[in-house]
């Protein structure tokens, strides 16, 4: 199967042409940072930075941060099946896709709570396990910046 990905006229695209490896990891890095810079903005508000805006302020972005991630899943995926093999032997691969699952959840969980109740965004000031969220979120997406980083440099199989 990892073979096959990796024949597909998708990878072949990104492997073999002068400009697809370039556009795809150009993608990848403007996808995940509107995407992170979002979330992390939207974290950091609920955790008190900027108390001056208001959560309803911010729901504009929260869409465009979604199209981030839609960048992202296009663009991760056309890098995957790229180089499939390696990728699926990555340990830092996989602690990224863990920490993905998380941050993506977790955004979801957020956006409800925040967004999708008036009670919500007229509150002084959100829950502690809204802020315990943001934190957890925080930290989630953090690691998905680094782990992505790390893939291209660090194998930890060995250890």
């Amino acid at each position: 199967m990892l073979e096959w990905l990796e024949n597909s006229a998708v990878a072949r695209l990104v492997q073999e042409t002068i400009w697809g490896y370039p556009i795809v990891l150009s993608s990848h890095a403007v996808g995940m940072a509107i995407l992170a810079g979002i979330v992390l903005m939207l974290n950091f508000r609920v955790l008190g930075l900027a108390p001056g805006i208001p959560l309803d302020r911010l729901k504009p972005m929260y869409r465009v941060a979604l199209i981030g991630l839609i960048i992202n899943v296009i663009s991760g995926s056309m890098l995957f099946v790229s180089n499939a093999d390696a990728f699926f032997q990555s340990t830092p691969f996989w602690i990224k896709m863990g920490l993905l699952g998380a941050g993506i959840t977790l955004m979801l969980v957020m956006a409800r709570r925040i967004f999708d109740s008036t009670a919500n965004l007229l509150a002084p000031e959100p829950r502690a396990s809204t802020k315990l969220i943001a934190v957890v979120s925080s930290v989630a997406w953090l690691g998905v910046i680094v782990m992505g980083r790390l893939i291209a440099y660090w194998d930890w199989k060995d250890f």
